[in-house]
């Protein structure tokens, strides 16, 4: 266990460290005695497998799914412990009810046309008890907001030429924006639900939730036109995140949410 936490603070980007940290620590500290081998979870949208891989790593039992073949394919491809497994499919479409002890929903709950449908399914999904995990972007934060005027106004125009020209003289990366090592995947699963925190209450609520804890994410190092400081100057990033953690959560850009299973 001290091994694979150690692998967690090696991890360069602080937005995913805490990212993770938070999930391990939030599964430990919800299962209480149980063995990591006797803890069944499943990843919802785990693309290419990295966060279930190192979940694998503690012991338990991962199952990671995606509706992007691509994404499987690749993550089918790691050396990943055995304990982890991955198939191309829709959390809906599962047919195990009361098989999980955790669920994790890593920033997918935003892409959902009927994020009603998945709450409810991930409570069917789970045991008595057991908790969901969710990563979601604050959909009026200033990171959304930012993106969404990105898109409106200057993806079209003349500005985003130079912007462009501007990250290729800085760090030799005309790259903007959405990232281009996945835009396929990008185009073709946009945000199309944007949260307030009392939406997002309501929602789990309603599916059968209580939410337990709640951290906050990020607060500007994820805007998209910050991104060429943010990541080469990881001390900013650092600094990012201890900013968002005192701030009031309508001022994050993301939040970190653990609810537990209330309806049986």
């Amino acid at each position: 266990m001290l091994m694979d936490l150690e692998l967690i603070n090696q991890i360069k980007d602080p937005i995913r460290m805490k990212h993770y940290n938070f999930i391990i620590k939030e599964i430990n500290k919800s299962l209480g005695l149980k063995r990591s081998t006797d803890i069944s979870i499943l990843d919802v949208g785990c693309g290419t497998g990295q966060l279930a891989g190192l979940l694998g790593n503690f012991g338990y039992q991962v199952l990671g799914i995606d509706i992007y073949q691509p994404k499987i394919e690749k993550a089918k491809e790691q050396k990943f412990s055995n304990n982890v497994s991955f198939q191309c499919r829709d959390a809906l479409s599962l047919n195990l009810k009361g098989e999980f002890d955790v669920i994790i929903a890593a920033d997918v709950v935003e892409h959902l046309e009927k994020p009603e449908k998945f709450v409810i399914t991930a409570s069917s999904l789970l045991k008595s008890g057991g908790i969901l995990i969710i990563t979601i972007p604050n959909g009026y934060g200033i990171k959304e907001l930012t993106h969404r005027m990105y898109e409106r106004y200057v993806l079209s125009t003349f500005l985003h030429k130079f912007f462009r020209h501007i990250r290729r003289c800085l760090i030799s990366d005309d790259r903007w924006a959405v990232p281009k090592v996945d835009s396929l995947s990008a185009a073709k699963f946009p945000h199309v639900q944007f949260f307030t925190f009392k939406r997002l209450n309501s929602l789990l609520n309603n599916g059968g939730f209580r939410i337990t804890r709640k951290q906050n994410g990020s607060f500007i190092s994820s805007i998209y036109m910050l991104r060429v400081l943010f990541d080469n100057f990881l001390i900013l990033k650092k600094l990012d995140v201890f900013i968002a953690d005192i701030l009031p959560h309508f001022l994050a850009s993301s939040w970190l949410i653990v609810a537990k299973k209330t309806k049986v």
